[in-house]
């Protein structure tokens, strides 16, 4: 859970900071519309990329047994 977290804390800093080094200065609703969207997106990317890795590290585990299998004497 906290990676998640993390993710969207990142978002949001991502998100407020570029909406803060913007040319034109923008109001803090701006600057807050650009936290939500950041956060938003961090943690959705998160809540995807969990999945994702998952089915990788079992195909990469799958394959590894496959090469060097386990031999008990």
């Amino acid at each position: 859970m906290s990676e998640k977290l993390l993710s969207a804390a990142l978002g949001v800093a991502v998100g407020i900071g570029s909406a803060w080094l913007h040319p034109q200065r923008t109001s803090k609703s701006r600057l807050l519309l650009a936290g939500a969207i950041g956060g938003s997106l961090g943690l959705g990317g998160a809540v995807l990329w969990n999945p994702a890795i998952r089915k990788v590290n079992q195909v990469r585990d799958a394959r590894w047994l496959a090469k060097h299998p386990i031999c008990y004497a």
